[in-house]
């Protein structure tokens, strides 16, 4: 790839004509608005089953423009450079049209198209220019009353009975998760750091002070794996969901050792064990922009929340935190009661083209909009059912039907449980459903647990 005449390898493998390459090399010297030749449709249609495309190969050349060794050949010629961004912008484009074709396209074409389109910065999750932050596209979530539960759980405790919540006004929630790309400018505008702990992290969306959020912020590593690994310790026998580990690994758990045996008193002398995506980090697991952001705690949620709102700025009283329960459901729910977030009844079948969960095996994070199961319109918001789990603020510590209003808000206090709510890509249909919800410690952290945020209006 790292060759001089890598930008004519990729405009061949987009389907180009090599022998109107010189002409495209022309045209763009002419035409400064860095839009070459138009290239061939590329397709990959549901009736084909094979794997390659009818004209060139436009997942696979996206891909090669996006890597750095390119960017490198170009640098020092600015006709080639402004030729590569034109074909990025055309494949942006092709890409874009290709995720979204549901009525055509094959889902796995619409998932590489959507990885491909992470690779070259997906232009749905830039920052506006001169901003360090990325606003969140929202979707208007109707006041009015919605049927609540009954729960299902993990545990028989977290069953619920039917209940319903009445909102006296309109909410707003992301029609996407967070993004790689937006949790990415938290980061680099200082979310992390010392001096931005009180401002961040020292408090709830309510403003209750939580101690334990800035504890978890600056213990090392080493302490952080060693609580989550007491907290499966301490549990139940019979409540350390055995799909979550193996009897060897619950025994060692149980013995006061990690994963690999490794005893806490003996790991200045023994290797650690290598990162695994279960260990709880500090900072979310790499991806790619246009994926929403994994192995993020509830603690760094909830400062993302603050940070956004001091970023994006109170309007009319409006600000942004985490979802309660009664509001993520709400939105996945609909007033139509639906069993999984683009059902179009209670009584409509699980569709596993349309959900990211175990059962089709997909087995990662798929990018946003690739799979078509946004809630019907006019709200149109994806993945409130599969993908990842999404932290609320509400808990499951004390399990009272009169907690699902939602003029309670609920917060974590202490050692509280916090409620997830979605499903994942690594749990099977029914925890997608939209009446089901799962407890989870705010320190924890999962390659399948990220978050998206609402915007409501502050209390008088």
């Amino acid at each position: 790839m790292a060759s001089p005449d890598s930008v004519k390898y990729i405009y061949v493998l987009a389907g180009g004509d090599p022998a109107k390459y010189s002409s495209a090399h022309a045209y763009i010297q002419s035409h400064p608005e860095n839009e070459p030749p138009e290239l061939p449709a590329v397709m990959w249609r549901s009736e084909n089953s094979s794997t390659e495309f009818s004209k060139g190969n436009l997942i696979l050349a996206s891909e090669c423009a996006a890597l750095p060794e390119v960017e490198r050949t170009v640098e020092n010629d600015p006709d080639k450079k402004r030729l590569l961004e034109g074909l990025k912008k055309t494949f942006r484009n092709a890409l874009t049209a290709l995720m979204f074709d549901y009525d055509h396209a094959d889902p796995r074409a619409r998932i590489a198209a959507g990885y491909a389109l992470s690779a070259l910065d997906d232009p749905r999750f830039r920052a506006e220019d001169g901003k360090k932050y990325i606003v969140p596209e929202l979707v208007r979530i109707a006041a009015g009353t919605y049927d609540i539960g009954p729960h299902m759980g993990a545990e028989k405790r977290h069953q619920t009975k039917a209940s319903q919540a009445i909102f006296a006004e309109d909410y707003f929630i992301g029609r996407f998760p967070v993004t790689e790309a937006e949790f990415d400018m938290f980061i680099k505008d200082g979310g992390y750091e010392k001096e931005r702990e009180e401002e961040l992290w020292a408090s709830c969306s309510s403003g209750e002070k939580t101690p334990e959020s800035l504890e978890w912020l600056n213990e090392d590593e080493k302490t952080r794996r060693w609580k989550w690994w007491r907290y499966w310790a301490d549990r139940p026998e019979d409540d350390m969901y055995p799909d979550w580990f193996t009897q060897q690994e619950r025994a060692q758990l149980k013995k006061g050792r990690g994963l690999q045996g490794i005893a806490r008193d003996n790991w200045a002398k023994e290797q650690p064990e290598p990162a695994n995506q279960r260990f709880p980090g500090k900072y979310p697991l790499p991806g790619k922009s246009a994926l929403p952001v994994v192995g993020v705690s509830w603690f760094a949620a909830t400062a993302y929340c603050h940070w956004l709102t001091k970023m994006v700025g109170e309007e009319d009283g409006y600000y942004f935190r985490l979802p309660k329960e009664v509001e993520f459901e709400a939105a996945a729910r609909g007033k139509s009661n639906r069993e999984f977030c683009c059902s179009d009844s209670p009584e409509s079948e699980f569709d596993p083209v349309r959900l990211n969960t175990w059962d089709n095996r997909i087995g990662r994070r798929t990018p946003l909009g690739a799979l078509n199961n946004a809630t019907p319109k006019p709200e149109s918001a994806y993945d409130l059912s599969g993908n990842i789990w999404n932290w609320t603020t509400s808990n499951l510590t004390n399990v009272d039907d009169s907690l699902l209003s939602p003029d309670v808000d609920l917060v974590y206090s202490g050692q509280a449980a916090c409620v997830l709510r979605g499903g994942s890509w690594g749990r099977f249909q029914n925890y997608a459903s939209t009446t089901f919800h799962l407890p989870a410690p705010p320190a924890y952290t999962d390659d399948c647990i990220g978050f998206r945020v609402v915007k409501v209006r502050r209390a008088d």
